[in-house]
This record gives C-alpha cells, sequence and structure tokens, in this order.
C-alpha cells in the first residue's frame, strides 16, 4: 500500500498531464505546442509548481531541466494562468478523501479573506494603484481565497478588488452540498453579503460587523456587553412612507430613472427585490478580560452554536491569515519570476496548489505532545516545505522516509502564549536582478 505522499504525488502529476493534454484551451499560439520541445506545457506547469525562491538558473538546475532561463521565460508567456488555477482545483479534487475533517462532525468550515500579491511596477497595467497615500502609485493582484480551515488546504480563489462582489463569486461558483459555515472579517460587511448568505441552502454564514457609530443600524442600538439577540431587518430601495412608518432600511442603488446624481453620493448593491427582509442573529463577545468586545452576525442556531461556540469559530478565521503568511513566506510566493500579471497569476496558483500539497501530507505525519511539557507538538511547515519540494523533485523518492523526516523538525507550541499584533507594513514587489518573464 502507497503512503499519501506518494498517493498525493501521482495525483498532482495526474492533474498536470489532464490539464496539459487539454491545451487547446489553455495555450495561446497552439501550433508552438505541437511541436517535439525540451519543454513541454506539461513540463512548465510543473516546473512552476516546484519553485521556490531561486534564481531561474537555480531552479531549472535543481530540476534537472536543460534549458535555459530564456527559453523557460518565453515558452510560459503562452500558457494562460487558468491551465494552473484548473491543475490546483483538479488536484483538489482528487484528493477530497484527504479532506473529509468537519467541524461539529458535519459543517465544512471556511473562511474568505483577501490578501495583496506585490507584482512588477507598470503604470500601464490594470493592477497599477494610486491611492492618497501612495501617489506614486504601485502594481497589486488582490485575490480573494477560501481556506478550508479544518483541513489546512485552500479551496477557491478570485481575482479583484471589490471584495463582496468577488465573494459572491466565490459562493455562487460552488454547489454546497454539505453544510458549511463561512467566516468572514468585516471587509464583507454589507446588507447585500448578508441576504445572498441567507438565501443560499446549506450555507452558513459568521460575519465580524462594526460596533458604535459605523455599525448597522439595529446594531447601533445595542449596549456593548455579552449578548445573542435576534436581528430582524426589512430593506428597501426605494423612499416611500411604508418604509418611513414601519422603520425599514432605505439603500440608495442609484436605480431611479431620470435622476442625476451627485458624484459625493454613496451608492450601494442590493440585489434582491425591494422590500426584503433579512432574519438572522447578533452574537457579541468579550475578548478575554480586556474590555473589548467583538460582533458577529450569524445564521448559524442558537441551540447549537451558543455565545462561546460563536467566540470559537471566530477565533479559528486566525488560521486563514497564518495560511497567506505560509503561502508568501515559506512556499516563496513573494519571490515572483515573472514581471507580468499573467505570470503572477501563474505562480499564484501553483504556489495554493503546492501549499496544499504539502499540508496534506503534513497531516499525515504521526506527531503527538511533548514527553516532557504537555504542549502540543506542530510541525515547521518552512522545513516540511523544504522536504516536500525536494520529494516533488525527486522522481524515485520515498514517501515513508519523507514522513520520518518530517516529523524530524517540530516544535513546542506553548499554551496560553500571546502576543500583540505588529503594525502592517506594506511590502514591494521582490525582483531579481535577471531576466525575468514579461
Amino acid at each position: 500500500m502507497s503512503s499519501v505522499p506518494d498517493f498525493l504525488k501521482r495525483q498532482l502529476r495526474a492533474a498536470i498531464a489532464d490539464v496539459a493534454a487539454a491545451r487547446g484551451g489553455y495555450v495561446g499560439d497552439l501550433r508552438s505546442y505541437t511541436r517535439n520541445r525540451k519543454l513541454t506545457t506539461g513540463d512548465i506547469i510543473s516546473l512552476l509548481i516546484g519553485f521556490s525562491g531561486g534564481s531561474l538558473n537555480k531552479e531549472l538546475r535543481l530540476f534537472n531541466a536543460d534549458v535555459t532561463p530564456s527559453a523557460l521565460s518565453q515558452r510560459r508567456k503562452g500558457i494562460s494562468p487558468r491551465a494552473f488555477y484548473e491543475v490546483w482545483q483538479s488536484f483538489n479534487r482528487r484528493c477530497d478523501s484527504l479532506t473529509r475533517q468537519r467541524f461539529h462532525g458535519k459543517y465544512h468550515l471556511w473562511a474568505v479573506d483577501g490578501t495583496e500579491l506585490p507584482v512588477f511596477r507598470n503604470p500601464n497595467s490594470d493592477s497599477f494603484i494610486v491611492t492618497p497615500t501612495n501617489p506614486h502609485g504601485y502594481n497589486a493582484l488582490h485575490a480573494n481565497v477560501i481556506h478550508d480551515i479544518s483541513n489546512s488546504v485552500f479551496v477557491d480563489c478570485a481575482m479583484g478588488r471589490d471584495e463582496q462582489g468577488k465573494l459572491l463569486a466565490l459562493i455562487y461558483r460552488r454547489k454546497f452540498t454539505e453544510p458549511t459555515i463561512l467566516v468572514m472579517d468585516r471587509g464583507y460587511e454589507s446588507y447585500n453579503t448578508i441576504a445572498h448568505c441567507c438565501n443560499i441552502p446549506n450555507l452558513f454564514f459568521v460575519l465580524r460587523v462594526k460596533q458604535g457609530k459605523a455599525a448597522l443600524r439595529d446594531i447601533q442600538r445595542l449596549p456593548l456587553e455579552t449578548l445573542d439577540e435576534p436581528f430582524s431587518v426589512t430593506v428597501t430601495t426605494s423612499q416611500r412612507n411604508i418604509g418611513k412608518e414601519s422603520g425599514w432600511v432605505y439603500l440608495n442603488t442609484g436605480s431611479r430613472k431620470g435622476k442625476t446624481l451627485s458624484e459625493k453620493t454613496r451608492v450601494t448593491r442590493f440585489d434582491f427585490p425591494a422590500p426584503h427582509t433579512i432574519n438572522c442573529r447578533v452574537v457579541r463577545f468579550e475578548i478575554g478580560s480586556s474590555g473589548h468586545y467583538e460582533t458577529l452576525l450569524t445564521n448559524l442556531p442558537r441551540d447549537e452554536f451558543p455565545v462561546e461556540e460563536m467566540k470559537k469559530i471566530y477565533s479559528l478565521r486566525w488560521r486563514i491569515e497564518q495560511g497567506f503568511d505560509a503561502l508568501k513566506n515559506k512556499t516563496g510566493l513573494k519571490f515572483l519570476h515573472g514581471r507580468s500579471d499573467d505570470c503572477a497569476l501563474q505562480e499564484l496558483y501553483a504556489k495554493l496548489t503546492f501549499f496544499n500539497f504539502t499540508s496534506l501530507i503534513c497531516r499525515a505525519v504521526a506527531i503527538g505532545k511533548s514527553s516532557e511539557t504537555q504542549n502540543e507538538v506542530k510541525i515547521s511547515f518552512k522545513d516540511a516545505t523544504d522536504l516536500c519540494r525536494d520529494f516533488y523533485r525527486t522522481p524515485n523518492a520515498s514517501g515513508e522516509n519523507l514522513l520520518r523526516d518530517i516529523a524530524k523538525y517540530t516544535y513546542s507550541n506553548k499554551k496560553g502564549r500571546k502576543a500583540e499584533r505588529g503594525t502592517i507594513k506594506p511590502k514591494t514587489f521582490v525582483a531579481f536582478t535577471y531576466r525575468t518573464s514579461a
């Protein structure tokens, strides 16, 4: 019987082969990919998935690829980023048997959040951004990513700075055949988001919302204390007397015909026929004994998810931030080998694939608690990434030996350890001084 690493390597190779075989949908000039070449479409995809943060010369040497960096750069430009996305999704489907962990035994527990990927500066690119704090401008791709908290894998991704719109794109491209809890931060707060999440069968949401004067109207009235109250609001998009008399929430969608709106007029989105009533729960709890509170909206049942359980669920959202950190700093995503947006997208999907590959292997490693301190023992993901990359590159590497090697690199996770969040500083594109893909 083969080990988990051997199984995962076969599935990843099969996913790459399937996409490479359907190259007509993913390459620009098909004629250039029908000739016998040193680097096939599958080779290029495989190379980029296994890339770390080294130079192109170093990466090609580690793969024993007898081609020049220039040849690779030219060849990869003809492959659509969609090919890498499809490899990632195909690999996820093939490994479904290894991602069967469920929250409370029946719920998918997913977190969604956005992250920026700095790319090569190009004022003519769609990714170029100018802000009041950065009038010089910079280039960055914005990824909205779903992370499976229970199984430590990335599920899906939609590109774009419209986080609320991309969230809807993510949830409507999936079929929720099993109950799923989606945990979101305040960037996704809107009546439209809440209404959509309440409208989809088998989808439950946990949304952190603002407090104080910036909060939703009915939340502003609630006392700053631990509570669990029904939240019911009727949303309308027209200013009529019945709405004013009934206390409905008016949203200006800018849909009135013949009405010229000022540039300063705030217009929001609401996709449902008005009036539309939203029913859910508002949960508020104190963080430790600090006097600081968090407020959540959810449609989870109160009998199964009381306040303490809601507090636990939202604390688990932090794992997506840990996933982003591992994706950028452990797998090498912050060291891009291409200059264009398409090349950056190729590497994003490639690294998402490799993160899942490594994470699933790590979950198969047998570790427990420290015999001396009884603290939880965790695997060093950085060391595991390096070992898994060597395993992926080596044709006849032993999966069992890989598991034993990963088990050597662990650390003790001490209980009660806390640290204040540091100041997050923007990071720029990390470039190499050699030729990169245009």
